[in-house]
């Protein structure tokens, strides 16, 4: 990713997969030298108004694991599949691929600290 800060909301759509998915991974998290930040939220079927939707259809896999979903990379314009682990409680891995996992990259996001009052991230 270039430089500059791009800012995207995650919304995973597949309600289903909503219905047992653990919080754990919901909140902000940036990419590696901070040069972009993701909110990953409940959303059902909403539709965002602002923000771009990078993300979708995951669906619950295992324990910390997420998988069957799409990703969009507004750098190149493409789309590719994906999977989420979420490696520790401060460290999620969005592997995003072509055809089969072995063919792609993996991207690690670190969590924002959290505002204990709100228990929502700090989102400036």
């Amino acid at each position: 990713m270039k430089a500059w800060t791009l800012f995207a909301m995650i919304l995973l759509s597949t309600a289903t997969a909503f219905g047992a998915m653990p919080s754990d991974i919901l909140g902000s998290w940036k990419t590696a030298g901070d040069r972009s930040e993701l909110e990953i939220f409940r959303c059902g079927e909403n539709r965002p108004i602002i923000g771009l939707q990078v993300i979708e259809g995951l669906a619950v896999a295992g324990e910390n694991r997420w998988e069957n979903g799409a990703c969009y990379d507004p750098e190149s314009g493409n789309s590719y599949k994906c999977k989420i682990r979420l490696a520790s409680p401060d460290r999620l891995e969005v592997r995003g691929f072509i055809g089969f996992s072995l063919f792609g990259r993996t991207y690690v996001l670190t969590r924002k600290e959290m505002i204990a009052s709100t228990g929502r991230s700090d989102t400036h």
